[in-house]
């Protein structure tokens, strides 16, 4: 007997920087898991969405800049109500990085941000994994990695694979405790309405 772990059915998934690393791979499981993916970044990740089928779609999407959250809103109406948004960044709150000095403070605006969400009565985490093997991680040494998992409970790199079951557990029924009927996925009405 064949058991589907199609946990994420008919569910829009809006998932930023899903070109590389944690968003990719976070965006090709959940469309394992059938939702329909909107797979965003600073260019749009076609090569993303080329591996999940005709039901992604592929947007650019600059976290950073207002116009492309409201054109993000926009287009992902043609796809449908989005369930899930999953904000994708990697957790070195707190760490001393070498280097990674200008990403540390986004991280904690992410942070910030989904406590804001959760008080509003929105079901909201943040799945913060400590150092993993992506791109951003690649113009560091051996030295400069190890000093920073040295800093972390798990003293190794991590790999993206390992992030998604958080995420999918998350953002799927199976973590309703929180959440009354219907209300475990959010999207506030293009965010700014």
């Amino acid at each position: 007997m064949e058991i589907s772990i199609k946990t994420h059915e008919a569910r829009v998934a809006l998932v930023t920087d899903a070109g590389q690393g944690i968003g990719r791979t976070i965006a090709l499981v959940a469309a394992e898991r059938g939702a329909l993916v909107i797979a965003t970044g600073l260019k749009p990740p076609h090569g993303t969405i080329r591996k999940m089928g005709p039901t992604a779609t592929a947007l650019q999407l600059d976290v950073t800049q207002e116009g492309d959250w409201r054109s993000a809103c926009v287009k992902s109406r043609a796809v449908g109500k989005v369930d899930m948004v999953v904000n994708n960044v990697s957790n070195m709150d707190g760490l001393a990085i070498p280097g990674m000095s200008h990403y540390i403070p986004f991280q904690v605006g992410i942070i910030g941000f989904m406590r804001r969400v959760a008080y509003d009565g929105i079901i909201a985490n943040a799945v913060l994994p400590g150092l993993t093997n992506t791109l951003a991680r690649a113009l560091q040494s051996q030295d400069q990695k190890r000093a920073t998992w040295e800093q972390q409970a798990i003293k190794r790199l991590g790999e993206p694979e390992g992030v998604t079951g958080a995420v999918l557990f998350l953002t799927s029924n199976d973590a309703a405790f929180n959440a009354a009927p219907g209300e475990i996925y959010f999207w506030d009405d293009c965010l700014m309405s």
